[in-house]
């Protein structure tokens, strides 16, 4: 006995295409592997997808209602024969159906390629497992700008606001956005190009694409999080998705952020460390700064410059110290001379 494709879907023999599409929707969701972590959600996931073809096909779906999973793929046995032994004959240009094996590729052509479930299960690097880009996309780079106006309204596919509060919202997309300390320091706008899917009552696609602008303010600190409420795909009956960027900072090759402080490591040799040194700090406002060390440099001595850190994100007019830390270059070898000079210099 094959497998009941309708059951899989959950559907009735006499379902509509539309019935079909809506079935598949739902049961893809449901069982996606990267999202459904039950063992064997994947196998499930599968079959969805299989079924999903064949009962959206109408030779496909035809061949199947009367001859059965077995007689669509290559051994065919009329269901209305009287003979005990079944009557074989294949459909004249009737090509046996083997599925592609790749559910993940008829996930993609049902929801799109740009689809945000690709964040929502888990990507990181703007791909989901099925390799096709998520729906975020770097729009330009971050430049000088002030806006204090949000230049963007939420898609709500027709619904109103009285209508969307009494819906189940989806998951929020998470996106990470990468900063460096000059970008956070000074403050900058991002744009940002999301292409979202819109799914009328009639179950009707459309694609819509959105420049979402981010102001960066000055001082901001990794973690902090900027919503765009209801940006994801909308659905009919489904408050869309809040889209949710988290800023991430870049690693520096200069400074150290800490808190609102940054810190900058001095290499020192033990001469220096000793005898005092010069040193050349670069302030992140840009320049340079000539500071005279006239004590002993200890392990684990830091020196502080008031005010040259980043700016404090509630009172960006105030900012934090520029804290100088030493690394200490010991000699790896004294000869027997050096070390009787020191014996007689040092207490």
């Amino acid at each position: 006995m094959g497998k009941d494709y309708y059951q899989i879907l959950g559907v009735q023999h006499n379902a509509t295409d539309d019935e079909i599409k809506k079935a598949y929707r739902k049961m893809a969701l449901k069982y996606h592997p990267d999202k459904n972590k039950d063992k064997n959600a994947e196998e499930i996931f599968k079959d969805v997808a299989e079924a999903y073809e064949v009962l959206s096909d109408k030779e496909k779906r035809g061949i199947y209602d009367r001859y059965g999973e077995q007689g669509l793929k290559g051994h065919f046995a009329d269901a209305s024969s009287n003979d005990s032994h079944g009557t074989y004959s294949m459909p004249h240009g009737f090509k046996a159906y083997t599925f592609h094996g790749d559910p993940f590729q008829t996930f993609s052509q049902v929801f799109g390629t740009g689809t945000p479930f690709a964040e929502l299960f888990g990507s990181t690097g703007g791909t989901s497992r099925n390799g096709h880009f998520s729906m975020f996309d770097n729009f330009d780079g971050g430049f000088n700008a002030n806006h204090d106006e949000s230049p963007f309204m939420s898609f709500t596919n027709g619904l109103d606001r009285d209508h969307q509060a009494g819906l189940k919202q989806d998951p929020p997309l998470l996106k990470e956005l990468y900063l460096s300390l000059e970008e956070l320091y000074s403050g900058c706008t991002k744009r940002m190009k999301i292409n979202r899917k819109v799914v009328n009552s009639m179950g009707q696609e459309t694609r819509q694409e959105k420049v979402l602008e981010i102001n960066v303010k000055r001082g901001w600190k990794e973690g902090t999080k900027i919503t765009f409420p209801n940006e994801g795909d909308s659905f009919p009956n489904r408050k869309p998705a809040d889209i949710i960027f988290v800023i991430k900072e870049k690693p520096h090759q200069t400074w150290k952020r800490d808190n609102n402080d940054l810190q900058y490591t001095v290499k020192v040799n033990l001469k220096e460390a000793l005898l005092g040194t010069k040193v050349f700090a670069p302030i992140i406002a840009g320049g340079v700064k000539e500071i005279t060390i006239n004590e002993v440099i200890r392990p684990g001595y830091t020196y502080t410059i008031r005010g040259e850190g980043m700016p404090l994100p509630k009172n960006p007019n105030y900012r934090g110290d520029l804290v100088l830390k030493f690394d200490i270059d010991f000699p790896k070898h004294l000869s027997d001379h050096s070390k009787q000079l020191l014996r007689n210099a040092l207490p």
